[in-house]
């Protein structure tokens, strides 16, 4: 053995030491120089991507498990950490069949298989998904983690039955992870309206983790869902959220903000979001995005979610300064928020989810707003102000909430209508002979309630239908559910459509076709579907309630010019349906008016609507701490 061997064996040696030590940074330079001594071994150049790996050097991973399957093409590790390599560099096409070539090689390799998995369904290919987990689980049926993750791919599908019951399975088999997945469960019973379910399994999972502020945010989002909760208790729910608790001080404490003579030309303002995407939070922020005085406000957005489209690229083009911050802890997003000198920091998710209200709880900004994304308050110690308008929130409201009201003088939203959009098509009740109603709301906010109140309007209006459009119908059991459910109210099947997953924009808009009248959910309105629906030539009932997820149809249908169709009791929602499907002359000549009636109204005003913002953070800036409208 020559003396260049004798040392490469030893450098081996001392790098596998190195590295069972954990001592990664030092093992890569020592396998550096074995590759380069024994440059046609795959073993080393695996090793090396390994290590490179671990240590975040994703590019130099790919490399180096690139060589390794180059020098020996069965391989299975090397393929696998290949695999994950081009993952984390967001190559996941490639990713895909580096992963595949490990189980092809080794069928069972459980790694790869739950990261095929996820990297599928990353790429929404959930029945590829489906089909890995199905593989993997006939070899290994009691791996907790491929059961989490195949409910995960079920859920994204609107798969919910299955979903759950991966969910249950994994919590059975004592899934390390357990209040995680017991928060899934939760979310996909939502989904398919089972809401005392779905509060049972969130509580469990906060029994587990208490202090879960993501998990406390999800089931306070979930409770808006159910009918007759009392505003007192959602107010204390919202109190005990348990971000509130020890949040770290912000490297760079903000200061208040500048007085008049020391302030810069404009005013900083922070817009913090995972929903800058195609996402309903996007049709309402975007006008003002667009409107914004650019020579009196500096915006900056921070968007907190890792996937961007081309609602994003559009979005980014109208702010000053973009940051993205998905993968920044709070003390990082803070610091961020400090170097930026944000004077205003306004929070568009509220508890939903990829919220960031742990930040404002450490309070990142001098004056921090919640607005648009939540309808309820936060409960967050540091939120100063929460924008809404005098019918969303009436005077009283200021009781439940802990932040200070600002009312803008008219509606708290601005719709930006798609550019997508066909032209509203003919009322089919002219075709059918018969009224046809219709939600394409949350499923979730079809509660029995709601179910009941249809029915009784259904009913009353002879003949007519109901179409039911929502993602969550594309499942079976789902289907099943809400037929019994309307079936139990008195409406047959044969007086349901329900309509599932719809890929396309165009095919989403071109289904209000097949309605004549939208049903507005209570207590939970719908907000962008109400908007689509007026845009669409649909005439909208709503239900106004006690509280802002209750009232927002109504802001909204006032904002548009159609008080009229806002009902105040359950009698009237009836009455106010059965008047509109008796005169079908009316539904046509709406049809072919109501959207150029809504774009000219204050729904879409996005300009002034920019100016009345602007004023409220204007008084925001000097310390206006409550108003009653104006």
């Amino acid at each position: 053995m020559s003396q260049t061997d004798i040392l490469l064996r030893s450098k081996l040696k001392l790098g596998k030491d190195l590295i069972a030590a954990r001592r990664f940074d030092e093992a890569r330079l020592v396998y550096q120089q074995v590759c380069a001594g024994l440059k046609t071994d795959a073993d080393c150049w695996h090793t090396l991507g390994a290590i490179n790996g671990m240590l975040k050097r994703h590019d130099e991973a790919v490399a180096c498990c690139s060589k390794a399957v180059e020098l020996n093409p069965r391989h299975v590790g090397a393929w696998y950490n290949l695999g994950i390599a081009l993952r984390d560099t967001r190559q996941l096409e490639k990713s895909v069949t580096a992963l595949r070539r490990t189980l092809a090689l080794n069928p069972r390799h459980e790694g790869a298989a739950t990261s095929l998995g996820h990297v599928l369904a990353a790429l929404h290919r959930y029945e590829e998904a489906e089909e890995v987990f199905r593989g993997i689980l006939r070899y290994q049926p009691g791996n907790a983690e491929f059961y989490a993750v195949y409910g995960s791919a079920m859920q994204t599908l609107g798969r919910y039955e299955a979903a759950i019951n991966a969910y249950d399975k994994a919590i059975r088999l004592k899934h390390p992870r357990l209040a995680e997945i017991q928060e899934n469960a939760a979310a996909a019973l939502c989904m398919q309206g089972k809401y005392r379910e779905s509060i049972e399994y969130f509580d469990a999972a906060l029994k587990l983790e208490p202090r879960n502020a993501r998990i406390h945010s999800s089931m306070l989002l979930t409770l808006h869902y159910l009918a007759g909760q009392d505003p007192v208790e959602l107010l204390e729910r919202h109190r005990q959220w348990p971000g509130n608790v020890a949040r770290p001080v912000p490297a760079s404490a903000p200061g208040p903000i500048a007085a008049a003579g020391e302030r810069s030309a404009r005013l900083r303002i922070g817009y913090v979001s995972a929903d800058l995407r195609k996402h309903s939070v996007a049709y309402f922020i975007e006008p003002l995005l667009a409107h914004h005085d650019p020579a009196r406000y500096e915006i900056t957005c921070y968007f907190s979610h890792k996937e961007a489209d081309d609602t994003t690229g559009r979005l980014r083009r109208l702010a000053h300064r973009w940051r993205d911050v998905a993968d920044m802890d709070d003390a990082q997003l803070s610091r961020a928020i400090a170097d930026d000198a944000i004077d205003i920091l306004v929070d568009l998710n509220g508890h939903t989810s990829g919220n960031r209200l742990t930040v404002f709880a450490s309070r990142a900004a001098p004056v921090q707003v919640s607005f648009i994304g939540y309808p309820d308050t936060t409960g967050v110690t540091g939120m100063d102000y929460r924008l809404s308008d005098a019918i969303a929130d009436p005077p009283g409201a200021e009781r439940f909430c802990t932040e200070s009201l600002y009312r803008l003088p008219g509606c708290f939203l601005c719709y930006r209508p798609p550019e997508n959009a066909p032209p509203p098509a003919r009322s089919p009740c002219e075709t059918n002979g018969f009224v046809t109603f219709g939600s394409f709301n949350n499923l979730a906010k079809v509660n029995p309630e709601v179910i009941a109140l249809w029915a009784r309007l259904l009913l009353a209006v002879p003949g007519s239908r109901l179409v039911l459009k929502n993602p969550s119908l594309t499942d079976r059991s789902t289907r099943e559910r809400y037929q019994a459910l309307f079936a139990e109210a008195g409406i047959p099947g044969e007086r349901l459509d329900l309509i599932g997953y719809i890929p396309d924009d165009a095919g989403h808009l071109g289904a209000y076709s097949r309605i004549d009248l939208a049903l507005d959910t209570f207590p939970y309105n719908g907000t962008t579907t109400t908007c689509e629906a007026l845009w669409m030539g649909v005439p909208v009932v709503s239900l106004c309630g006690d509280r802002h997820s209750a009232r927002v149809g109504a802001s909204l249908l006032t904002a548009a010019g159609f008080p009229e169709w806002i009902a105040d009791t359950p009698e009237r929602y009836v009455a106010t349906g059965r008047e509109l499907a008796a005169d079908g002359a009316k539904l046509a000549g709406l049809r072919a008016q109501l959207r150029e009636r809504v774009k000219q109204s204050r729904l879409c005003a996005a300009g002034d609507y920019a100016r009345t913002v602007e004023s409220a953070y204007e008084a925001m800036r000097t310390g206006v701490r409550d108003t009653a409208g104006g």
